[in-house]
This record gives structure tokens, C-alpha cells and sequence, in this order.
């Protein structure tokens, strides 16, 4: 017995002492993390030179391997170091601002935004002297600079000259700045810029574009792609063409080749993004869908109110109409799928839940011509929850009005958004 007991007491203190040690490992990973990014922040850069010893192209192969693993840390240990020993070097002080950049989004604010700060105060300093670089230098900067700024129509077309600069030459497969080769690196600057200007403009509303500038994000991919398929963040920005295209399992597919190759799960920040604009996407859709369909409801009660009058139309929609109302000025209904218990009754100071006189609202629309009134927190008698409802009206001749509807999601708030 006392044996079992000296046993299970010296077992316990190896946990204890393991977990002490796991403990003060993650905490002198945290702190030498600190110091490192502590320093990349204070540094002040002098002006840059052209030279380029080969040591400095040996350094840069080892930061773009940890880039390519997202290894983002190691890559700002390596060249703040280079940089201690080659200050003046173009290519270094690029990589210093490129790599605090892309750490930053695995921070929160404020550090992260004081990072996308340094990185673009940088990028700044160095736009003023890149004019002095060799022309592969040029190309590989600027393709950076554009996506630190948003610049991505600049982008895709820095890549498409960089391109027509080395095709057919003996560059084109030569070694470049950073992850691709000189003349291919070229496709992987179009499919960026592309990308990330078709989902632009997407947001603005130029659908149309938007679709052009994915569909030439898709053949700098599949040419970037039959040279080397194994960065991950390449897979990033070609799940960002397939968003905006509306193939939510490719995009998908991307994301996880992009994961594997990093060992990382869609958590991961650069695949978050990817993945809420997504989201973002097919919200704008199911809405337009929706909208479409009410309007064509509408047009339909519109045409028959027009070729049979508003009584016979009351019949008619009374008995056979799931999606359409009809009221008048005076604040009576007529039909009223969803309340039918307000049938025959006056209505005029009708208050929902929130206290809004509903229905002198849509009278006041209608008088205005009609349209869409924003949407509010009703009860989805189909699927007996809570949603947002969004209403059209549109006046009718004689003081009516008729209205459809369709229900959504509210945001994470519990707000009736549009």
C-alpha cells in the first residue's frame, strides 16, 4: 500500500512538474515574441543603396521558406538580424515591412494596427527610392506596395507587365524576389490584384466587372498554379476569385489545400476573411432573390388589378394569395394573409411590438408613390419564429395600396439591417 502511494505522489508531481514547464515555455515564447516585434517597431531605416551581396539573396531564400509556412515570426527574427548587418539593402528593408505587415493580422488592435502602421510607413519610405532598383527588384516591390494599399487594379496590371517583360527571355524561370520565379511571379501578381479587385468592386455594387476581373484572376491562377501549387497563400486569394464567382465548394477546397499546406484549420485568419465575405456574398443574393421575387408578386397583382379592378382583385387575392394585402388610405384591409383577424377591421393606429404605427406607415408610403419600408421584427408565420420582415407597397388607383413581403436574418445585434 504505501508503495501504490509513493507511486501515484510521484506521478503527480511529473504532471505538476510538466505542466510548469509547458507553462513556462508558452510564456518565454510570448515574451521573446514581444522583444522581437518591440524591436521591428523601433527601428529607424536609413536610405537605401542598390547593392545586392549575395548573402543578402541566401538570407532572403530562408525568410521566403518561413513566409511560405506563414512562420511570420521567424521570418522578422531573420531580418531584423540581416538588416543589423546590411541596413542599407532595398530587399531587406521590403521583406521588414512585407513581413510586419502580414504578422499583423494574427494580433489584435492595438498592436496590430500599430503594425499595419510601421509596415505602411515603410512601404511609404521605400516607394520613394525603388526607382533606383533593377527592374526584377521594381516589379516585386510594387506588387507588394499595391496590396498594402489597396491599389489592386495597379496590382493585377504590374503583374500583367511584369509578365510581358520576361516572357520568351532567359528570366523567366531565373530565381526572383520572393516566392515564384521572375517571369511567373508575374500570373501570382495578376491573380491577386484581380481577386481582390473583382471582390471590390462586388462590394460597390459592379457585378459585372466584379465577374470579369475574377474570371481574369482564375487564368493567372491556373497559369501560376502549373508552375507551383504549394503556397499557401496563393490559395487564399484563388478561394477569394471562386467567393466572388458564387462556388462556395471550391472556394472551400482552396482554403483547406491552403490550410494543409500550413497545418493550420479555416480559423486562421487570412481564411476567416475569405470565408465572411463569403458570407457577405450570399446574403446580397439571398436578398436580391428575394426582392426579385416580391416585385414580381407585385407586378403580377398590379396587372390583374389593372385588367379586373380592385374588387374583383380583393376576391380573388382574398381566396387564393398566401403574399399579398390590400388596404386602403383609411387604414381598413381587405386582405391580409398573414393577419387575417385584421380583415374588415380598421387598422389606422395599429402599433407592432416596438410601438411604430405600422400600418400609417405603409399609407404614408404609398401616398409617396410607394417603395420599400425597412425592416422590422415580426413573427414568420411559416416557420413560427421571429425574423425581419421587409414590405413593398405599391398605390393602387381609388386610395389602395397593396403590399408583399419577404422575411431575413437579422445581424448578430438583433438588428433589422436594410
Amino acid at each position: 500500500m504505501p508503495i501504490c502511494l509513493d507511486m501515484i505522489v510521484t506521478r503527480f508531481f511529473l504532471i505538476f512538474f510538466t505542466i510548469c514547464i509547458c507553462l513556462n515555455a508558452d510564456i518565454s515564447i510570448a515574451a521573446s515574441t514581444n522583444l522581437v516585434i518591440d524591436k521591428a517597431m523601433l527601428m529607424k531605416l536609413p536610405v537605401t543603396n542598390s547593392v545586392m551581396p549575395h548573402e543578402v539573396l541566401q538570407l532572403q531564400k530562408k525568410m521566403t521558406v518561413e513566409i511560405t509556412k506563414a512562420a511570420y515570426g521567424h521570418a522578422l527574427e531573420i531580418v531584423i538580424s540581416s538588416l543589423d548587418k546590411y541596413p542599407n539593402n532595398f530587399l531587406l528593408q521590403t521583406y521588414l515591412a512585407m513581413i510586419i505587415g502580414d504578422y499583423a493580422v494574427q494580433f489584435e488592435v492595438p498592436l496590430k494596427q500599430s503594425m499595419l502602421d510601421k509596415s505602411k510607413s515603410i512601404f511609404n519610405k521605400l516607394m520613394n527610392e525603388v526607382n533606383t532598383q533593377p527592374q526584377g527588384i521594381i516589379f516585386y516591390f510594387k506588387n507588394e506596395y499595391y496590396f498594402r494599399f489597396a491599389q489592386y487594379q495597379q496590382q493585377y496590371e504590374n503583374g500583367v507587365a511584369r509578365v510581358n517583360a520576361y516572357w520568351g527571355t532567359k528570366e523567366w524561370l531565373a530565381k526572383g524576389f520572393g516566392y515564384y520565379p521572375q517571369g511567373v511571379g508575374g500570373y501570382y501578381s495578376q491573380g491577386v490584384g484581380a481577386s481582390n479587385y473583382a471582390r471590390e468592386l462586388y462590394q460597390q455594387g459592379n457585378k459585372k466587372l466584379a465577374q470579369q476581373y475574377a474570371q481574369k484572376a482564375l487564368i493567372a491562377w491556373a497559369q501560376c498554379f502549373s508552375y507551383d501549387n504549394t503556397y499557401y497563400n496563393a490559395y487564399v486569394h484563388y478561394a477569394l476569385t471562386l467567393g466572388v464567382l458564387g462556388n462556395k465548394d471550391e472556394m472551400l477546397k482552396a482554403l483547406r489545400r491552403g490550410a494543409d499546406l500550413i497545418h493550420q484549420d479555416l480559423n486562421y485568419p487570412e481564411f476567416k476573411k475569405v470565408i465572411k465575405f463569403f458570407d457577405e456574398v450570399e446574403k446580397v443574393n439571398s436578398k436580391n432573390i428575394d426582392e426579385s421575387r416580391v416585385m414580381t408578386i407585385i407586378k403580377k397583382a398590379e396587372s390583374y388589378i389593372k385588367k379586373n379592378g380592385i374588387e374583383k382583385a380583393i376576391i380573388e387575392f382574398k381566396n387564393g394569395s398566401s403574399d399579398i394585402f390590400i388596404g386602403d388610405y383609411n387604414g381598413m384591409f381587405f386582405v391580409s394573409p398573414l393577419h387575417p383577424e385584421m380583415v374588415g377591421k380598421n387598422q389606422l393606429n395599429f402599433k407592432d411590438p416596438s410601438g411604430a404605427l405600422v400600418v400609417q406607415e405603409e399609407i404614408a408610403k404609398a401616398k409617396a408613390g410607394g417603395g420599400w419600408i425597412k425592416g422590422r421584427w415580426r413573427k414568420n408565420s411559416q416557420t413560427k419564429t421571429f425574423q425581419c420582415r421587409k414590405i413593398y407597397i405599391l398605390p393602387i388607383a381609388g386610395n389602395y395600396f397593396v403590399g408583399s413581403w419577404y422575411h431575413y436574418s437579422s445581424d448578430k445585434r438583433g438588428i433589422c439591417v436594410s
